[in-house]
């Protein structure tokens, strides 16, 4: 058990493999503690992540200490994001961008390399949602390639200490050349408009204006591409994980698809693909006993609140039949994700590809095995498969 009372370990300590023996001493005996790398206090309960989370009146979004990019929405921005990624916005482009790209990505993962084998991280799980929002917002398939640079740099970025100078720079070669290509699609699609989501985003206002070019660069390149495909990837590589892993669960999908939803929620909890996120304290204030000074960096476990038995009854167990409790994954309250409708979507239409495309699909025990890699964005990989040619 850590010594929680002079402890100078962090969640930094606890990669590569499974953080949740020591969230849960965390969450039972220090339930606010002072990361010493993540600088700021690590909240682990349910309840209190849930408030901090919900409560904008006590706590508001805030980039963590080092953090480049601009984390601060405003109402209307935020109002933005929901128009964008509705339901009655993104439908009309399931059958004309989504769907077709999963399947030249499966047709791509299938004729490639060796038969009867595939990494499905690589080839399936780390570009297709990227590619989908590259496509969405004007880019040609030629862009696509660099756009999963871009947000893999920038992840990488996320998940380094805040002093890794290094990966600040990566993060921002690629994102400077990203920004430039988008420059040219709003140029190009000014000139020639298309029907894409791009196009509904030039037709959006704020204060009552329409959105300038780098209001529509900070949309789509900056906030959409990396928190909208960020997330749907590292579900992807979970719930592929988990459904190849556990006991009879690839089986029960196979033979019942009406299973898919509750297994994705089940392991959206179970392995959620933001395990941490920031938040500050507007005011002198208290969480579960602890002073919190105004302005202080607070970090929410979405990883030990999905865990906690308080809200989930014996929490440590993957269960697709699960009844009552309400993860977190995608936050809860004035910045729920907008994106969950199209990254469930994803995630549901990615899943039955495996299950539909790859017969007898299992993991190939004869190469390198899966690893619950880095701290903040966190997702099982490699993924090295064998199925039926």
């Amino acid at each position: 058990m850590t010594n929680v009372s002079d402890a100078t370990r962090s969640l930094f300590h606890q990669t590569p493999g499974e953080p949740y023996e020591y969230l849960k001493d965390l969450r039972e005996n220090c339930p606010v503690y002072f990361d010493p790398i993540l600088q700021g206090q690590f909240i682990t309960r349910y309840q209190d992540v849930y408030e901090v989370m919900f409560n904008a009146k006590r706590f508001r979004l805030q980039a963590r200490p080092g953090e480049a990019y601009d984390e601060h929405q405003s109402k209307d921005r935020v109002v933005t994001f929901r128009k964008l990624l509705n339901f009655k916005t993104v439908t009309p482009f399931l059958d004309t961008i989504i769907r077709p790209e999963l399947h030249r990505l499966m047709d791509r993962l299938v004729a490639a390399g060796e038969v009867g084998k595939a990494e499905l991280y690589r080839d399936l799980a780390d570009p297709f949602p990227a590619n989908v929002i590259g496509l969405l917002f004007g880019m040609e398939h030629d862009d696509l390639p660099d756009l999963v640079r871009y947000r893999n740099a920038r992840a990488a970025f996320f998940n380094a200490p805040s002093d890794d100078f290094s990966a600040l720079e990566e993060a921002q070669k690629w994102q400077a050349k990203v920004d430039e290509r988008m420059r040219e699609v709003i140029a190009a699609q000014r000139r020639s408009p298309k029907e894409n989501l791009l196009q509904f985003l030039m037709t959006v206002e704020e204060d009552g204006k329409l959105l300038s070019e780098e209001d529509l660069i900070q949309v789509t390149v900056r906030d959409i591409l990396m928190a909208g495909s960020e997330t749907a990837t590292r579900s992807i590589a979970n719930a592929a994980y988990r459904m190849l892993t556990l006991p009879g669960v690839y089986e029960r999908l196979l033979n019942d698809r009406t299973l898919i939803p509750d297994f994705l929620e089940e392991s959206l909890r179970y392995d959620p693909p933001v395990h941490i996120f920031w938040r500050a304290a507007n005011d002198d204030d208290e969480i579960s006993g602890c002073p919190i000074s105004k302005d202080a960096q607070l970090y929410t476990s979405i990883a030990s609140a999905n865990r906690d038995p308080e809200m989930f009854a014996d929490p440590d167990t993957f269960d697709i039949a699960r009844a009552g409790g309400k993860h977190v994954s995608f936050s809860v309250g004035p910045h729920l994700c907008p994106g969950a409708w199209v990254g469930r979507n994803e995630l549901k239409l990615a899943v039955e590809a495996l299950l539909d495309r790859l017969p007898n699909l299992r993991l190939d025990t004869d190469e390198e095995p899966p690893q619950l890699t880095e701290v903040i964005l966190r997702n099982w990989v490699p993924l090295h498969v064998r199925y039926d040619a």
